[in-house]
């Protein structure tokens, strides 16, 4: 299942996982596009999110599973068509396992941070990780405890 598993971009078209990549359908003219993915960064989409930029530019952002099973939030940037790449390894995820998955991705609104939500294996505590996304770079992370 995919969170979050549509979102506006505009107006009047929204963005959408379609298999392993990403498409975009104009809800006026009906037009569909593509936004693929080289073969070796194909793998499982868990969440999607849309915000901008600090220059107002437009960015699409999934979690998604590396086909090593390593989680990863990608960030596409349509005006350059440039994917930037978060991958949490040991640094932001010491015990993950092959069930780690990230469970939400936000882009902080005009800003140049990406936040994800994710889990190391299914019983383990929810895990909240700051990125730089410009520079593709770990800026912190914080575990929540269970209830």
């Amino acid at each position: 299942m995919i969170v979050q598993n549509a979102c506006f971009i505009n107006e009047d078209t929204i963005v959408y996982s379609c298999g392993r990549h990403l498409a975009t359908l104009d809800l006026i003219s009906k037009k569909m596009e593509f936004i693929r993915r080289d073969e070796e960064h194909v793998s499982e989409i868990s969440c999607l999110s849309v915000g901008t930029s600090s220059k107002k530019e437009l960015l699409i952002a999934i979690g998604e599973k590396m086909p090593d099973g390593t989680p990863r939030a990608s960030i596409f940037v349509p005006n350059r068509m440039r994917w930037l790449y978060l991958v949490h390894d040991e640094e932001v995820l010491p015990e993950a396992s092959r069930d780690a998955e990230i469970l939400r991705v936000h882009l902080v609104h005009e800003k140049k941070y990406c936040v994800t939500v994710c889990k190391a294996s299914a019983k383990s505590n929810l895990t909240v990780a700051f990125w730089s996304y410009n520079k593709e770079k770990f800026v912190k992370s914080f575990t929540l405890p269970r209830d």
